[in-house]
């Protein structure tokens, strides 16, 4: 046994690659200096440790845990064959982080059809794991990049069309009853121009508020706003749209409500909300906006008595890569940009956005600010 272990020492010391020589428990009988520099321990710290030992905390290429018993080596001790090709993370207390190994496991001494000896072989990997998780992330930014082109030729082609096509309809129509001097017909298409134009606004807004986030050029500047301050900017651009399906919007919240936040963000956010909420109620309907504050955020819930919407719909209206196509009660079109870029101003201060919905009974859309 010392004659072999000399021999296995002579052969493996100024070897580049990591070996170790490991016995009938998969214990670690010698090693080479690689072996030591790879793992980041001493010689007294390595031998006699086994495949089994809780410290090494080993991993797969996914970073779920690596147990022991499917480690290479063991896997020859129960099977007689070799391994090869196994990939996998160690961490290295000393350095405090993983180092990638790809590791072969050979069967060296067979004894009645039991593995004795078992030598196994790794390289540093490292370099090579970390470019191919760079290229991986940098698939998901390219896929990203793609999917909001698409998103906004999408905007562009259809969208940003479609309340043109209002105002001119309307227009012609003005036109018409202005000189058949039909006043009161004349008053409900001025207002119809009204909201769609101020729906085109938003939408212009979204646009360019999303360009910016998209392309990091969007400041973010939180500030301490008394919530019933910007009560008037959200009426002033969103009351049109609501007296023209004869929807209520009313507002139930402390008037000493504070909150730290961006005000152009929670702007757009509520803006955003609200006109989504009429979107979806009925003529006749009503909207509420209430805020309830805790010692350290706010919750502010937008609630409708529309159409809600079931789970699908739900679990997509905030992801950017899935298309929810549902009219408004009245025919009305939307992009869903609205949605996702409440979703990235409510996570830019911290907070959490969710829905609360059941199909026909109506829609809560809920978000939390800090204080």
């Amino acid at each position: 046994m010392v004659a072999s272990e000399e021999k296995f020492r002579q052969m493996v010391f100024h070897m580049r690659v990591g070996v170790l020589l490991q016995g009938p428990k998969a214990e670690i009988l010698l090693s080479n200096p690689a072996a030591l520099e790879l793992l980041g321990l001493t010689e007294d710290q390595l031998v006699g440790k086994t495949s089994f030992d809780p410290e090494w905390k080993v991993i797969h290429e996914d970073g779920s845990t690596f147990p022991g018993n499917t480690h290479p080596v063991p896997t020859v001790l129960a099977t007689c064959k070799p391994v090869y090709g196994v990939i996998m993370g160690v961490y290295r207390p000393a350095s405090k982080d993983n180092v990638w190994l790809l590791v072969d496991a050979t069967p060296q001494k067979i004894v009645n059809n039991s593995v004795q000896q078992v030598v196994c072989t790794f390289i540093d990997i490292t370099s090579r794991k970390e470019a191919e998780l760079a290229l991986v992330e940098k698939g998901k930014q390219i896929k990203e990049i793609n999917l909001t082109k698409d998103k906004l030729f999408s905007i562009i082609a259809h969208d940003l069309r479609s309340p043109f096509n209002t105002i001119l309809g309307f227009s012609k129509q003005l036109l018409k009853k202005y000189k058949s001097e039909n006043f009161e017909q004349t008053e409900l298409f001025i207002k119809a121009i009204e909201s769609s134009a101020k729906s085109t606004l938003v939408l212009l807004d979204n646009l360019l508020n999303w360009q910016k986030s998209q392309t990091g050029q969007l400041q973010f500047k939180p500030e301490f706003i008394k919530l019933k301050s910007i009560k008037k900017e959200i009426d002033d651009l969103l009351n049109s749209s609501a007296v023209v399906k004869n929807i209520s919007l009313n507002y139930f919240y402390s008037e000493d409500i504070v909150i730290h936040a961006d005000k152009n963000m929670l702007l757009t956010i509520l803006r955003n909300l609200i006109t989504n909420a009429i979107k979806f109620t009925n003529t006749g309907g009503e909207i509420a906006v209430s805020a309830v504050a805790s010692p350290n955020q706010i919750e502010i819930t937008i609630s409708d008595n529309g159409i809600g919407m079931n789970e699908d719909v739900k679990s997509k209206i905030f992801k950017i890569g899935y298309e929810v196509t549902q009219s408004g009660t009245s025919g009305e079109t939307g992009t869903g940009l609205g949605l996702i870029l409440c979703k990235e101003f409510v996570e830019k201060h911290d907070g959490e956005i969710w829905v609360e919905s059941e199909l026909g009974k109506g829609c809560l859309v809920k978000f939390t600010l800090p204080l």
